[in-house]
């Protein structure tokens, strides 16, 4: 493990926040800025990295078995974390802080954060980015369905229908035939796709900063509520998978994918999600922000274990 890549690579993360942060600072954007970014993140951008992940690598068979245990890992985990946050989270707060704390124990910055970390730290196996786009899918499939109902508190979100038909997924739907048929798209279309698709994480930061601009620094130090969520996301659910992984035998990219994902922070996804269901932007905010800056000391640290 290379503690200065990772440090780099979270501290470029965190700068693109900047301009979002001076822009609201500046009164150069108004207050449905965000709304307007988050629909173009949702509809366009998010697709669109999906796809773009899939045109870049080839398939091969022997890839598949590792796939699925990729994706029915990321969405048993998920699922039993969220549930049990919930539950917890919904006997103690009962301020709307529970919608917040349930989503960023479940989910974590999965594409945005970790597509970076995974391609620093295993560079040598492009398969591990196979890996990482499985468990992002069974991600957006939760984000959309238990994600929504968390901050929603409405029970309609979670059918079949909503777990499928949203953006992310129906372009899991377009890219996977493509996929499994080695059909390479033109390499001018999959340019125009990766752009669209790599405006995710400077959109996503963008809206970070503006919420940024709204947190004194002691708010976000004094608040115990995200120090739990952190220490909950960042140490406790990595330790619990280490052990899972210790116990059953899997490919070792596969089980180092798999664990270095689960040491990552809380979501963007947990501040886009506030905003579109009018949650604690302000709370989600700061728990991004945290256990981000949080996760430059707990990543490298928890890698110590051997797997």
């Amino acid at each position: 493990m290379n503690f200065s890549n990772t440090l780099i690579n979270v501290l470029v993360l965190m700068a693109l926040a900047v301009p979002g942060f001076i822009l609201k600072k500046t009164k150069k954007l108004d207050e449905n800025a965000t709304k307007y970014l988050v629909n173009i993140i949702f509809y366009i951008c998010q697709p669109m990295i999906v796809i773009a992940s899939f045109q870049r690598t080839a398939y091969s068979g022997d890839m598949l078995l590792n796939m699925l245990y990729a994706f029915l890992i990321g969405f048993v985990g998920i699922t039993v974390v969220g549930i049990i946050a919930m539950l917890i989270a919904g006997k103690v707060f009962k301020d709307g802080r529970e919608r917040i704390i349930s989503f960023a124990a479940a989910f974590g910055n999965v594409a945005f954060m970790g597509i970076p970390v995974i391609s620093v730290l295993l560079p040598n196996n492009p398969e591990a980015i196979i890996y990482l786009t499985v468990l992002t899918v069974a991600f957006n499939m939760l984000s959309w369905t238990l994600g929504a109902y968390m901050m929603s508190g409405k029970k309609e979100y979670v059918t079949v229908k909503k777990a499928l038909l949203n953006p992310p997924t129906i372009a899991v739907f377009i890219a996977l035939p493509l996929f499994f048929l080695n059909v390479a798209l033109d390499s001018r279309v999959v340019t125009g796709i990766k752009y669209l698709g790599d405006m995710v994480t400077p959109l996503s930061m963008t809206i970070l900063g503006i919420r940024f601009a709204d947190i004194k620094l002691k708010q976000l130090l004094n608040d115990v509520s995200v120090y739990v969520i952190s220490a909950v996301k960042l140490v406790l659910i990595p330790a619990l998978l280490y052990v899972f992984l210790r116990l059953v035998n899997l490919d070792v990219i596969l089980a180092q994918t798999l664990y270095i994902i689960f040491l990552m922070p809380c979501a963007n996804n947990l501040l886009l999600f506030a905003e579109h269901f009018d949650g604690d932007t302000a709370l989600a905010a700061k728990t991004v922000l945290f256990s981000t800056m949080l996760s430059v000391a707990t990543i490298p640290l928890m890698l110590l274990l051997p797997l």
